[in-house]
C-alpha cells in the first residue's frame, strides 16, 4: 500500500519525476519482504510460494520502472493501481481466512481465491499489451465492476455472518 500511496503522491507533482531515497527505501523494503516470504515458502506452504512468486514479479517491475532516471506519469499511475488493488485483495485474503473456514474447507483455496481474482483484475487494469490497451476503457471498467461486485457480495456475506453469530 505504501508503494501505491507514494506513486499517486509523486504522480500529482507537475515536474518530471526522478526516483528518490524514499523510493529506493521502499524497493529495499519490498525485497526484504519477498525474502521473508521466501524463507517461509521453502517449507511446504503453497500460498507462501504463490505470494513469493508474485513478490518476485513486483520486485522485477520495481527495479525496471525505477531504474530509469525519469519515471513517466503513466508508469506512476499504473504503479498506484497495481499496489492499491494488490492491498485490497490482500485484505480480502485475510477476511476470507477468518470468515470462510466452514464454507471453504480447503485451506489453500481460502488463501488463494482472492489472489487469483486480484491477479486478473490488476492485469486487466494495468496491462500495456496492445490488444488490451486498445480496449483499456472497457477492460478497466470490467476490472472495477468485478472488484466492486466482489466487495459488495463478500461484504454482505461477512455482515450476515457477523449478525447471525451475534444472534
Amino acid at each position: 500500500m505504501l508503494h501505491g500511496i507514494r506513486a499517486i503522491y509523486v504522480y500529482r507533482k507537475p515536474t518530471p519525476y526522478e526516483p528518490s531515497q524514499v523510493d529506493r527505501f521502499l524497493t529495499r523494503l519490498l525485497i526484504a519482504t519477498v525474502l521473508g516470504l521466501f524463507s517461509v515458502a521453502v517449507f511446504k506452504h503453497t500460498p507462501m510460494r504463490v505470494f513469493t512468486a508474485i513478490g518476485l514479479v513486483l520486485v522485477v517491475l520495481e527495479v525496471r520502472e525505477l531504474g530509469t532516471h525519469v519515471v513517466k506519469r503513466s508508469t506512476l499511475y499504473r504503479r498506484h493501481i497495481r499496489y492499491i488493488l494488490g492491498s485490497y485483495f490482500y485484505v480480502l485474503t485475510v477476511v476470507s481466512l477468518v470468515h470462510l473456514k466452514e464454507e471453504i474447507p480447503r485451506r489453500n483455496v481460502r488463501w488463494l481465491w482472492a489472489t487469483v481474482l486480484g491477479i486478473v483484475v490488476v492485469y486487466l487494469a494495468t496491462s500495456r499489451r496492445p490488444g488490451l490497451v486498445r480496449h483499456q476503457g472497457r477492460t478497466t471498467r470490467w476490472a472495477v465492476i468485478a472488484t466492486v461486485t466482489v466487495a459488495i457480495l463478500f461484504g454482505s456475506y461477512v455482515a450476515y455472518d457477523l449478525l447471525s453469530a451475534a444472534a
